[in-house]
């Protein structure tokens, strides 16, 4: 980015704060820092702190210009993320009053910090059925047929994902933790 605006780098959505940063440094402060989410030139997206410090400059016509640090915080933001996801996870656990609300909580908190459309939660029920003890987001027929779902008579994907034997298919739908997913 050396040589070029570094607003065109800043995520639109972060713009009115990067311009709040700016203003601070021209109005006469030393120095001061702000946190933004950059656009990678190659794609995708990156947390950033950035620090602003007002430096003589002779091209400008007040004589000043600033110097920007820019330091990935991506990873540590990732971190506290987790943590505050597992931290309200464990309180619920501790405050809610059955298992039915307490998993629609968690469906809620997880659908909160991923950002999926539909998520959903199943426990093994009567008859051998797995149906979704808590969801969001799926149509009502979807929810109908795939709580009929029989774990040892249906072949699906999210049947062998359960039993976990997970097909060469389907191993990129499986998270490192085991989780499966799907973005269709």
């Amino acid at each position: 980015v050396a040589g070029q605006r570094f607003e065109r780098y800043v995520k639109p959505s972060h713009h009115a704060q990067y311009a709040a940063f700016c203003d601070k440094l021209r109005a006469g402060g030393p120095k001061d820092t702000c946190e933004l989410t950059l656009i990678k030139p190659g794609g995708g997206f990156c947390d950033v702190i950035v620090e602003g410090t007002v430096v003589e400059k002779g091209a400008r016509a007040d004589g000043s210009g600033w110097r920007l640090a820019v330091m990935d915080i991506t990873e540590r933001k990732a971190a506290e993320a987790r943590h505050n996801v597992s931290t309200a996870l464990l309180e619920m656990f501790a405050s809610k009053r059955s298992s039915q609300e307490y998993l629609a909580a968690v469906v809620e908190v997880i659908q909160q910090w991923n950002g999926c459309q539909a998520l959903g939660i199943r426990v093994a029920g009567e008859e051998g059925k797995l149906p979704y003890a808590a969801s969001a987001g799926f149509k009502p027929g979807f929810l109908e047929v795939e709580n009929q779902l029989l774990v040892q008579e249906d072949d699906s994907c999210c049947l062998r994902a359960v039993t976990q034997t997970i097909g060469d298919q389907e191993r990129d739908l499986v998270s490192r933790g085991g989780w499966f997913y799907c973005g269709d």
